[in-house]
């Protein structure tokens, strides 16, 4: 993760740079080799233990469960290019920051919505509420850098 910014920022900087559209189909075929390879790995090695699994019983799945990963990809796609985009207005750091914000609406969502912490000891709650303050004041941070930046 944190190699993919300066990756992307030399791929869309400079003479022979790529349009922010074919930086996401070329992170998307990597994607794509990269899920198939681990995919299979994974189905041979399962790590919690258990039997391994076939292709033929990935396939077996309910039509749901891969509409749901299909539509998981999609919606991956659709944040990336616009993070892409922006990368290519201000600079990759930056949209990439702003872009973990997804990261913060999905804590939020698993504290609030799915109660995922039910149960847990009162000090988890004080932890939570550290991460968001400081992942909160680290967005803040960057966007006051960038507004205070000299210009040339």
């Amino acid at each position: 993760m944190g190699a993919f910014p300066p990756c992307l920022q030399k791929a869309i900087v400079g003479a022979d740079r790529l349009d922010p559209y074919a930086a996401v189909v070329m992170l998307g075929v990597g994607i794509l080799l990269c899920t198939i390879l681990i995919n299979y790995l994974l189905m041979r090695r399962p790590i919690a233990g258990g039997e391994p699994v076939t292709f033929a019983q990935f396939f077996a799945a309910p039509v749901g469960y891969h509409a749901l990963g299909i539509l998981g990809g999609a919606v991956w796609a659709a944040g990336s290019v616009f993070n892409f985009i922006a990368g290519d207005k201000v600079s990759v750091a930056m949209s990439y920051s702003f872009g973990m914000g997804g990261v913060l609406v999905a804590a939020l969502w698993g504290v609030l919505v799915w109660k995922e912490f039910r149960g847990a000891p009162r000090r988890s709650y004080w932890y939570l509420l550290g991460m968001f303050v400081l992942f909160l004041a680290g967005i803040a941070v960057i966007a006051w850098a960038k507004s205070t930046m000299p210009s040339g």
